[in-house]
């Protein structure tokens, strides 16, 4: 994701777009892979800052998927198989 989309919602948008995939498929949590780079420190900071642990070198882990919520500023608008909107 672009830097510039980083803390204007859309990030928190995909975010909350990937939990209500994960839960409609029946998952409790999400990992994430994070390689260290000089430029990836905007994710490290959006990993953190949405709850998300860091385990094991390059993972983080979260275990709360409720607590990811849709920015209220943001419409997300679901399509169904078919590219239908939902």
């Amino acid at each position: 994701m672009s830097c510039r989309a980083l803390g204007c919602g859309i990030d928190d948008a995909v975010l909350y777009g990937v939990r209500t995939a994960l839960e409609a498929e029946g998952a409790t949590g999400l990992v994430a892979a994070f390689v260290e780079g000089p430029r990836n420190q905007p994710i490290r900071d959006f990993l953190v800052r949405t709850g998300f642990q860091e385990g094991a070198a390059g993972v983080f882990e979260h275990n709360q998927l409720t607590d990811l919520q849709l920015p209220e500023h943001v419409r997300l608008h679901a399509l169904d198989s078919f590219g239908r909107r939902m």
